[in-house]
């Protein structure tokens, strides 16, 4: 788990509670074991119809990195019903230089360079440094370095960090990546013992709504 600066990924998260055949009524998971029952945080965001799910996360994450595939694979067999939010996360300046990467990507429309740039830092180990150094990191896929750059350091993307600082705070969230479903329900590395484990919490809460 990311808890200000890289750390091992926790498995000291529990197995979860098959449910069995002979008692249908036994949560497969439990509160305070596999996910944090939220109170007093901001509403979830999502389209009628469908179940918000915020990600937490940091491009120099490794454990955000690995799980990224995964989650895109999950949502494709949900697009109906899960919206997935991914909200940039800050503890520090550096995590900041992330953050404006990707508000940057989603003002310029092209979030679609989203797992690029994991792919760019933990792959090919290409450092977050500078809005100009990033835009010609980005150049190879149709973005403008200079068009990048200012809007890397523009105002609408600095105004967006305050959201980036603030919100992972009123999540109680403490380390990357981390999962809300539903405004309701926080799951970390910590409730779990593999990212595939963390999906299937959501998959639970999103389902069962305990």
């Amino acid at each position: 788990m990311i808890h200000l600066r890289l750390a091992a990924f926790s498995l000291a998260g529990l197995l979860a509670i098959t449910v069995s055949a002979d008692d249908s009524a036994t949560p497969q998971y439990l509160e305070d074991q596999h996910y944090t029952v939220l109170e007093n945080v901001p509403p979830a965001q999502a389209p009628e119809g469908k179940t918000e799910l915020i990600e937490f996360f940091w491009y120099g994450c490794p454990h955000c990195h690995k799980m990224e595939p995964l989650l895109k694979q999950w949502l494709e067999e949900r697009t109906d019903t899960v919206h997935l939010r991914l909200l940039p996360t800050v503890f520090s300046a550096r995590w900041a230089i992330g953050a404006r990467v990707y508000y940057a990507l989603e003002s310029m429309g092209r979030l679609d360079l989203h797992p690029v740039v994991f792919y760019l830092v933990h792959e090919q180990g290409r450092p977050l440094k500078t809005g100009e150094g990033i835009g010609r990191m980005l150049e190879p896929f149709e973005i403008d370095p200079a068009a990048f750059s200012e809007v890397f350091r523009s105002q609408a993307v600095t105004d967006r960090l305050e959201e980036a600082r603030e919100l992972p705070e009123a999540y109680g969230i403490d380390g990357v990546p981390a999962l809300v479903v539903d405004g309701r329900y926080r799951i970390t590395t910590k409730n779990a013992t593999s990212y595939q484990m963390i999906l299937d919490i959501a998959d639970f809460l999103i389902r069962e709504k305990p």
